[in-house]
């Protein structure tokens, strides 16, 4: 059962970081590159110096990005598996515990208590 809840909130949590990944990304790609190309066409204009310096400064600071994303991204998977697993075992306890609460109500409807619940009825599905 723990594995079962486990991939639920793992599939639930991933379809939802994707989907705000995908609707966002359009967006916000476009219109930086569009910014970056702007300031370093002004930059050119301006005067090539400061052009070249900025290009320059651009693709070290790609780099730097390329860098930083193969260590962050094992980081970031190892930080969901952690999440997903500790939702699945927090669905698993929760659920548990909805179940041993309506045991012991049958319990006390079942010890002689004018208490009556539908999860108590057997033919209900009860316990």
């Amino acid at each position: 059962m723990y594995a079962f809840i486990y991939r639920i909130e793992r599939i639930d949590g991933d379809v939802d970081t994707l989907a705000n990944f995908f609707s966002q990304i359009i967006i916000y790609l476009v219109g930086n590159a569009l910014l970056l190309l702007g300031v370093v066409a002004l930059l050119f204009h301006i005067d090539w110096r400061l052009g070249t310096t900025m290009m320059l400064f651009i693709c070290l600071a790609m780099g730097i990005l390329v860098v930083i994303h193969k260590d962050a991204v094992p980081r970031w998977v190892a930080n969901r598996q952690k999440s997903a697993e500790f939702f699945g075992f927090l669905g698993e306890h929760l659920g548990n515990f909805d179940n041993s609460g309506r045991m012991n109500l049958c319990k006390q409807a079942g010890s002689g208590s004018l208490l009556t619940h539908p999860a108590c009825d057997a033919s209900a599905g009860g316990v």
